[in-house]
């Protein structure tokens, strides 16, 4: 799978190896690419890759509706098989976003174990 959502200001690649389908999202996250990120994610969770990993080190802005479209792909995920893991290395702008709203510290990064976290009540990722 090598599909491809441009903008003039945001670009997102797959690309499927070794079983997991990576998405790389480059540019800004917001209200106008959003969408193209969650159809790339929503195609890769109903792949038959293993895992599905998003790696946002190429965005260089995110505003809330770009943190949204993430914390929706992670809900699904986990609603699903749960194949979806973030790799690490944002730039700090970004980081420094998602660490603002609160959620930095329940994404599921590469490595860790989604299912083992706790989530607050009250978060964006609490059930119901």
């Amino acid at each position: 799978m090598n599909q491809q959502h441009r903008g003039p200001f945001f670009h997102v690649d797959s690309a499927t190896s070794a079983g997991a389908c990576v998405i790389a999202a480059a540019g800004e996250l917001d209200l106008a690419s959003a969408p193209g990120l969650l159809q790339a994610l929503e195609t890769a969770e109903g792949s038959m890759a293993e895992a599905v990993v998003l790696d946002l080190s190429g965005l260089t802005f995110v505003d809330s509706t770009g943190v949204r479209a993430v914390l929706q792909a992670v809900q699904a995920s986990r609603a699903g098989d749960d194949k979806l893991r973030l790799r690490r290395g944002w730039a700090e702008p970004v980081r420094r976003v998602f660490e603002l709203v609160g959620v930095l510290d329940w994404l599921p990064f590469e490595g860790s174990d989604s299912g083992e976290r706790s989530v607050a009540p009250g978060s964006p990722l609490a059930h119901g």
